[in-house]
C-alpha cells in the first residue's frame, strides 16, 4: 500500500507539472485549451489516486493492528470470547 501511494505522488507531480506546462502554452496560444483541459484532467485524477491510496494504505494499517492480541501480564488463554475471523 505504501509502494502505491508513492507511485501516485510521482504520477501526480508529473501530471501537474505537465499541466502546469499546458496552461502556460495555452495561454500563450502554443498548445490548444483542449491540450491544456486534458493535462488539468489527468492532473486530477492523479490527485484522486493519491486520495485512494492513502485510504488504501490507512485500510492496511487498521487490519495489521487488528492482528495484534496485547496483554498487560503474563497469563494462559482458557476461553476466546471472539472466534478466528470475526472482530
Amino acid at each position: 500500500a505504501k509502494a502505491a501511494l508513492n507511485q501516485n505522488q510521482a504520477a501526480y507531480k508529473n501530471a501537474l507539472s505537465i499541466s502546469q506546462r499546458k496552461q502556460k502554452l495555452a495561454s500563450s496560444k502554443f498548445a490548444s485549451t483542449e491540450d491544456y483541459e486534458t493535462a488539468k484532467a489527468a492532473a486530477d485524477e492523479a490527485a484522486a489516486q493519491i486520495n485512494s491510496a492513502e485510504a488504501a494504505l490507512s485500510s492496511a494499517q487498521t487490519d495489521l493492528s487488528d492482528t495484534q492480541i496485547l496483554c498487560p501480564t503474563d497469563g494462559t488463554i482458557i476461553s476466546r470470547v471472539q472466534e478466528k475471523g470475526t472482530i
